[in-house]
């Protein structure tokens, strides 16, 4: 919010666009645009190629969210470019496969990369806030490791009960995002 609040005061505007959460998320996940830095032709060339696989995998798998946008703007550290795809999008996509709503899931569980991100994801999908568990705030960004970190306290903390239904969501090179949704079932009571 602060990041797109940011961008619509430098443009003079009375209020926050859509564009500026946008471009808000982009500049929070992949960075700022390094505009000193300049591709030649066949480093373009290779960097289109590599992108445009990220959105044609993200195409073929069966309820991926849709690519929002391909850059081939260098970003951040060692980024020369991304597909990026919306993380609210994969979770309503597997809701409405499934059949479910949103307040269908017990638990949500998103990666833990960045608390601006996870908030807006949760804003965007009105969930409330009792229903998302985070830990940002105590390890930072654990990357790779941030949603079973996450799942692990839940379950410890009694957040996670038999048969709940549970949304994890993660993101990761590509800036490409992946949602799994599990029924949790407790090993200690199936044991056959």
């Amino acid at each position: 919010m602060n990041e797109a609040a940011l961008l619509a005061t430098r443009r003079a505007a009375a209020e926050i666009s859509i564009e500026d959460f946008t471009a808000a998320m982009e500049r929070i996940v992949a960075g700022l645009e390094k505009k000193n830095r300049v591709l030649n032709p066949r480093e373009r060339t290779i960097v289109a190629y590599h992108e445009m696989g990220h959105a044609l995998v993200a195409a073929a798998i069966p309820g991926s969210d849709p690519v929002h946008k391909i850059s081939i703007i260098p970003r951040g550290i060692g980024a020369l470019g991304y597909t990026l795809q919306r993380p609210t999008e994969v979770v309503e996509s597997i809701l409405e496969t499934e059949g479910l709503s949103k307040k269908n899931i017990a638990l949500y569980i998103f990666h833990q990369a960045n608390l601006r991100i996870v908030e807006a994801v949760a804003s965007r999908l009105e969930l409330e806030s009792s229903r998302i568990y985070g830990n940002i705030e105590r390890y930072g960004n654990t990357t790779a490791a941030a949603v079973p970190i996450s799942l692990s306290e839940a379950i410890i903390e009694g957040r996670v009960r038999e048969s709940d239904l549970i949304m994890l969501a993660s993101f990761g090179s590509g800036y490409t995002w992946a949602d799994i949704l599990l029924r949790w079932l407790d090993p200690d009571q199936n044991q056959d």
